[in-house]
């Protein structure tokens, strides 16, 4: 299976579970959407920028989009009405947020790690595989 087809897998997973973890309401309930959230809410940016930046570095992308999403949690501490008009919608809430808490930042760094992690274990070993393929088949052709 080529990278982009895993990145197109890994996506198609982490956006409902993402939103299942606003949803959810057993055990964990406020933790899964205060915090759960945040974690996938990294980790979709992060694979969808990937998927469609194919050549750029993951870290660069984990980190980029560790500082925008820092900077979207601290525009939650601004309530200008063009920002509470967005957060009226539930699309705008669960995009920009509608509270600072500064253990988010905590969760963006785990769904930074999880991302490239994922990426690097998932699409990064299918290349590997490839290449130790071409490489055996280079051999027996010999």
């Amino acid at each position: 299976m080529s990278p982009p087809s895993r990145l197109l897998i890994l996506l198609a997973i982490v956006i409902p579970l993402g939103l299942g973890t606003k949803l959810y309401e057993g055990p964990g309930a406020g933790w899964s959407h205060a915090y759960g959230g945040a974690i996938c809410y990294e980790v979709f940016w992060i694979l969808a920028l990937k998927a469609c930046l194919p050549r750029t570095s993951i870290l660069f992308l984990s980190t980029g989009v560790f500082l925008v999403t820092s900077g979207l949690e601290f525009l939650q501490l601004s309530h200008h009405p063009w920002l509470e008009w967005i957060r009226a919608f539930e699309l705008g809430r669960i995009l920009i947020g509608d509270g600072f808490d500064p253990w988010d930042f905590a969760y963006y760094a785990i769904g930074c790690v999880m991302a490239v992690a994922l990426h690097r274990s998932l699409v990064c070993r299918s290349r590997a595989t490839q290449a130790a393929s071409s490489t055996q088949l280079d051999q027996f052709r010999m």
